[in-house]
C-alpha cells in the first residue's frame, strides 16, 4: 500500500454525495416502504393470505440489506476520508458484516425465484397446490433462509484476512490525512504473488449464478403462467362463466400473477447492471487485471449501479401497489381508522 498514492484513496464528489445523501434517502424510503407493506398485513385481515407470506419474508431480506449495506458504507464514511477503508473492524467484523449483507442479498435472489416456482405450482396443480399450503411456505420459507445463510458461510475466505496497511507520502495540502487503510481480504492472499485466488473465483461465480439463474427461470416460469391463464379465462368467456366466482377467482389470480411477473422484471432492470459489472471485473481479474473500462469510469458506474440495486430492495412494496389495485385498496385500509371487510371483498387464498 506504500508504492500507492494514498489520495487516490480519498471519496470523490461523486462518491462523497451518494455516501452521505443518496444512501441516507434509499435507506429512509426501503425501511418505509417495506414496514409499510409488513404493517398492512398485519392491519388488513384479507391481506393475511399464503402469497404475502413469501411478500412478508422477501420485505425483511430487503430491509435487512439496506441496513446492513448501507449503514456499513456510512460507518465508513463516518470514521475515514479513504473511500473503502474498512478501518480497525478486524477479522470478525470482516466476516460477519460479509455475512449479514450476502445472506440477504442471496434470500432476497431466492425469494424471487420459490415465488415464481410457487405460483407455477399453484396454477398448474391447483389441487395438490392448496392442501397445507401455509404449512409448505413455513418450509420453503426457513430453507430459503437456510440455504441463503450456508451459501454466505461459504464466502468466508473471500474476506476472513484482514490487513491494515500504512499510508505514506501524503502531500501537505492534506491536514490531519489518514495514516492506516484496513482491507479485508481473502485467506489465501499474499502481497508477492498475482496468482488466481480460488476463493474470489467462487465466490463471483456463485454471487452471479444465484442472480441469473433467479432472473432467468422466474421470468420463464411466469411467462408460462400468464400464458395459461389467458387460456382458461378465454374457455370461460367462449362458455359463458363471466360473471361467476370461479372467472373472478380467476382474474384475481391472475392479476397478482401480473403483479409478481412485473416485480420479476423490476429486480432484473435494477440489479442486472452491478451483476453485469462484476462479471466484467471477474473477467479482467481473469485476465491479468486487464481493465475493460477507465478506472475513474469503473468507479462511478460501480457506485450508480450499487444505488440501483438499493433502489430494488425498497421499490417492490410500490410495484405491489401500482400494478395491483387490491393491493393499493390494503395500503389505503391500512393506514385509514378501519380495515377492509371481509364481507366487500373476495378472498383468495393462495
Amino acid at each position: 500500500m506504500s508504492g500507492a498514492n494514498p489520495s487516490d484513496l480519498l471519496y470523490t464528489k461523486w462518491q462523497e454525495t451518494a455516501t452521505v445523501v443518496l444512501m441516507p434517502i434509499l435507506l429512509a424510503f426501503g425501511l418505509i416502504t417495506n414496514f409499510s407493506f409488513i404493517f398492512m398485513v398485519y392491519r388488513v385481515p384479507d391481506m393475511r393470505i399464503t402469497i404475502n407470506m413469501y411478500l412478508m419474508s422477501l420485505a425483511v431480506a430487503d430491509a435487512s440489506l439496506l441496513i446492513c449495506s448501507i449503514s456499513d458504507k456510512l460507518l465508513r464514511h463516518g470514521t475515514s476520508p479513504s473511500f473503502g477503508d474498512d478501518g480497525n473492524r478486524g477479522t470478525a467484523g470482516c466476516i460477519l458484516i460479509a455475512f449479514f449483507i450476502n445472506t440477504s442479498l442471496i434470500a432476497s435472489e431466492l425469494h424471487i425465484l420459490i415465488l415464481a416456482v410457487e405460483r407455477y405450482y399453484s396454477v398448474c396443480w391447483p389441487l395438490e397446490a392448496h392442501i397445507n399450503p401455509r404449512k409448505r411456505a413455513v418450509r420453503l420459507l426457513t430453507a430459503i433462509w437456510l440455504v441463503s445463510a450456508t451459501i454466505s458461510i461459504s464466502f468466508t475466505p473471500a474476506f476472513a484476512n484482514y490487513r491494515l496497511y500504512c499510508l505514506l507520502y501524503w502531500d501537505s495540502k492534506y491536514v490531519n490525512p489518514p495514516e492506516t487503510f484496513g482491507v479485508c481480504l481473502t485467506v489465501s492472499f499474499t502481497e508477492d504473488t498475482s496468482d488466481i485466488d480460488g476463493a474470489i473465483v467462487y465466490y463471483q461465480i456463485m454471487q452471479s449464478s444465484a442472480f441469473f439463474t433467479s432472473v432467468i427461470v422466474s421470468n420463464f416460469l411466469y411467462a408460462m403462467i400468464l400464458r395459461r391463464l389467458s387460456r382458461v379465462s378465454e374457455s370461460l368467456e367462449n362458455r359463458g362463466m363471466v360473471q361467476t366466482i370461479h372467472y373472478r377467482n380467476g382474474q384475481i389470480r391472475q392479476r397478482l400473477n401480473r403483479m409478481l411477473c412485473f416485480n420479476s422484471l423490476v429486480f432484473f432492470v435494477l440489479l442486472a447492471p452491478f451483476n453485469i459489472n462484476s462479471l466484467f471485473y471477474f473477467v479482467s481479474y481473469l485476465n491479468d487485471h486487464k481493465k475493460l473500462v477507465e478506472p475513474h469510469i469503473t468507479a462511478i458506474l460501480d457506485t450508480a449501479f450499487r444505488l440501483l440495486g438499493y433502489v430494488n430492495s425498497g421499490i417492490n412494496p410500490l410495484v405491489y401497489g401500482a400494478s395491483n389495485p387490491r393491493y393499493r385498496k390494503a395500503f389505503v385500509a391500512a393506514w385509514s381508522s378501519r380495515t377492509l371487510s371481509k364481507s366487500r371483498t373476495l378472498v383468495v387464498r393462495n
